[in-house]
């Protein structure tokens, strides 16, 4: 067969990125060209989001443009979108073919049968969420892997239950493998991934009881936790969040910092709850970077809720806030509530979040001038100026000769600005 030309566009979060680059490396080791997706393939996979109702309409969009720029092409849906709104995605013009979560694996075999015109039954692959071989070639500088997959929560807002399906965890044993594979690689940051991998259990080993057994793997490389359930900190991972090697950063969701808000959300924890684990966390890391997330114009969310919120975030000194507008999700128990938000207080009151994120973001990074740190350099940003993430999560940019990207640098940072951190 003559090299086909594929491409994936991928939305949402980090467990799709873990899936799509052993997706991309896959394909990359048996011969395909790996092209962006803004560029003419004969092949798209697009992994699709559903966390809001503006993640559907992107996945929409990227499916048209695609469908567009190159109309004979084959085009493969997968994702969250595509497993909750099947139909809508079989229809819109140029998809050929609409993949099951659970069966997203398997895209290598099912493209390649296909293009060597094999026939293809879908419906006798078995399900499977976590047979992803560990990806050697990807489209990061950093290794995500997925540990775990869907969720047994029932926040009342949210419909990734029903596009993920009930909880489940990768088996350990599997995980210890995959990560010696990714060291071996020369990967130096492996990010660990799932819905709620504060969930994470196999057979009596818990997360904390993975993470204990993945640091004692020889390299020099570092372990990021993605997001982290509040209610999913036990003391045991609280222990290990000061080992050297695990990133500084933990991103804890929040949504809201009034109770009752929490309560109608089905959150599973209070506003003190909440103080207590950043505190807990401040105890043992001083200078851990806690990231949130924050929902705004939830249903019945007064000014006095709102204020709650910022001075929630502002009290802990939260170094990022992601914030995001209450989406009303069909078949969901919020989506029955009154009192609905307007667009324009939602857009009033996410500026003024993201102001004061940005302005203790900037509080956070000044506290690291004139300190060491160690990025790990990612890419250029034009000759002779790279930039990299460090131990703690903060982006620099520095001047360097031709340095290895994916390698670690020892720095110092020498400046902070309201746009960038700079280090020598």
């Amino acid at each position: 067969m003559k090299e086909k030309r594929i491409a994936f566009g991928t939305l949402g979060c980090r467990l799709n990125q873990f899936e799509s680059d052993s997706l991309v490396s896959g394909f990359a080791k048996n011969g395909y060209e790996i092209v962006s997706i803004n560029d003419k393939a004969d092949v798209y996979i697009v992994n699709t989001c559903s966390v809001t109702n503006k993640s559907d309409a992107k996945s929409r969009n990227l499916l048209h443009r695609i469908h567009r720029l190159n109309p004979d092409a084959l085009l493969y849906v997968t994702g969250c979108y595509a497993e909750t709104e099947r139909e809508t995605v079989e229809n819109i013009d140029g998809v050929n073919f609409v993949i099951g979560n659970d069966k997203k694996y398997d895209l290598f075999n099912i493209v390649h049968n296909t293009l060597n015109q094999t026939p293809v039954d879908i419906d006798e692959i078995p399900g499977n969420r976590f047979h992803y071989e560990a990806a050697e070639n990807t489209l990061h500088t950093r290794s995500y892997l997925k540990i775990q997959d869907g969720c047994d929560e029932h926040c009342s807002y949210c419909k990734i239950p029903r596009a993920r399906g009930r909880g489940e965890s990768r088996p350990s044993k599997d995980i210890i493998h995959t990560v010696q594979h990714l060291i071996a690689f020369g990967y130096k940051e492996i990010m660990l991934t799932g819905i709620n991998i504060g969930d994470y259990m196999d057979q009596g080993i818990s997360l904390s009881s993975l993470l204990k057994t993945l640091l004692d793997t020889k390299g020099d490389f570092r372990i990021h936790l993605s997001s982290l359930e509040p209610n999913k900190m036990t003391p045991a991972i609280l222990d290990l969040l000061s080992h050297p090697k695990i990133c500084s950063h933990l991103h804890l969701p929040l949504q809201s910092g009034s109770d009752r808000i929490l309560g109608l959300m089905g959150r599973g924890y209070n506003r003190k709850d909440y103080q207590d684990v950043v505190n807990n966390l401040r105890e043992r890391v001083p200078l851990i970077n806690i990231t949130t997330d924050v929902m705004v114009g939830f249903p019945s969310e007064s000014e006095e809720d709102f204020i709650e919120t910022l001075t929630l975030i502002e009290d802990l000194s939260i170094t990022h806030t992601h914030t995001f507008k209450y989406s009303m999700r069909d078949g969901t128990p919020a989506s029955g509530l009154k009192d609905q938000i307007s667009e324009a207080i939602k857009s009033e009151r996410s500026l003024k979040v993201r102001q004061l994120s940005d302005q203790l973001n900037q509080a956070y990074r000044e506290g690291f001038r004139d300190h060491p740190v160690r990025v790990l350099t990612e890419k250029a940003l034009k000759e002779g100026i790279y930039t990299g993430y460090t131990d703690h999560y903060i982006r620099v940019q520095f001047a360097a000769q031709n340095p290895v990207i994916g390698e670690f640098r020892e720095l110092q940072i020498i400046d902070v600005t309201k746009e960038k951190t700079t280090a020598s």
